[in-house]
């Protein structure tokens, strides 16, 4: 599979399955493309139907084997399929798909790299709600992929060419968010009349045994100076231009279990977009913010972006790019 030269303005790969959601998906990575002057590439990847590790699914049993198409019997199929919707979609050469044969999960990353990707979109894995990851496409894009993952669902449009775009950007001051912020920020400041709001979830004020309640409550004022300090600080290299472009900036600092409070900022904000750095757990399972897992955040209110920290990056190129 030879790569084809990447657009100066970046690349979306937008990920189908050719479900209820794929016109969706399709319609809504074609908005962003346009809207931000990107190459979209659409990609569907095939499975072997006789691959070994598919004899554990139960699903598996539903089908005999020998009326099974083959795997490039079904690319051949996908890719009819494939063409009509391209045709569909109104941006010319600018928008390109391909069917591939393989690991779904491995061939989309292999292929966003090959690519240079910038920006992977998916849908909403609603139906996998209460499987693992590796019963989710989505699930596992979000902790594999080494680049910015945006997750868009029909019940949950995200309007890039509106009059304003709300983005929420949860930020936990680690090492490991500073990638989305700046990400959150540059988005913001590529849109008119963008919003933006920097939310920071800390512990909630406990008794301390050597300290009353007044003295407790002073060391949680300066903490919490500090803490807005910090914010500020992480977002101060992005900020001219961000003010330049008209949008309004806010600092959220709230206090309790971060689900909690993350759930009451959208709530009250009312985000179109919801941007979380993506965090690993004593190198084990990725989880959001440290602590808000995945499967969570996919059933929030809004679209969400996921971007990796830097050092997992494969290519740092802006988002999108400039």
């Amino acid at each position: 599979m030879k790569a084809l030269p990447s657009s100066p303005k970046g690349t979306l790969v937008a990920s189908i399955i050719f479900d209820e959601q794929t016109p969706f998906i399709a319609a809504s990575a074609a908005a962003f493309a346009r809207r931000f002057d990107m190459d979209l590439r659409l990609v569907h990847v095939v499975e072997d139907p006789y691959d070994p590790a598919l004899v554990g699914l139960a699903g598996y049993y539903a089908y005999s084997p020998v009326e099974m198409p083959s795997a490039k019997e079904l690319q051949a199929i996908g890719a009819a399929q494939m063409a009509a919707l391209v045709d569909g979609l109104g941006l010319g050469d600018r928008a390109r798909g391909e069917v591939l044969i393989g690991k779904t999960v491995d061939a989309i990353i292999g292929y966003s790299r090959l690519h240079r990707a910038n920006l992977l979109m998916t849908s909403c894995a609603a139906d996998y709600g209460l499987l693992s990851a590796s019963f989710s496409t989505t699930l596992a894009l979000l902790a594999q992929a080494p680049l910015p993952v945006l997750v868009v669902d029909a019940q949950r449009p995200l309007d890039v060419g509106g009059k304003s775009l709300r983005i929420l950007l949860a930020d936990d001051l680690q090492a490991g968010a500073l990638e989305a912020v700046r990400r959150g920020f540059e988005l913001a400041s590529r849109l008119a009349n963008a919003q933006i709001r920097q939310v920071h979830v800390r512990g909630r004020l406990r008794p301390h045994p050597f300290l009353n309640a007044d003295e407790v409550r002073t060391l949680t004022i300066k903490d919490d100076d500090e803490r807005r300090k910090r914010l500020i600080a992480r977002s101060q290299p992005y900020n001219e231009r961000a003010a330049e472009a008209g949008v309004e900036i806010e600092i959220d600092l709230r206090e309790g279990e971060v689900e909690a409070a993350i759930a009451a900022a959208a709530a009250e904000f009312r985000p179109n977009l919801m941007v979380f750095g993506r965090h690993k757990l004593l190198n084990a399972r990725p989880f959001l913010l440290g602590k808000l897992p995945f499967r969570q955040m996919l059933r929030g209110p809004c679209a969400i972006l996921i971007v990796p920290p830097s050092e997992e990056l494969f290519a740092n190129l802006a988002f999108p790019a400039d």
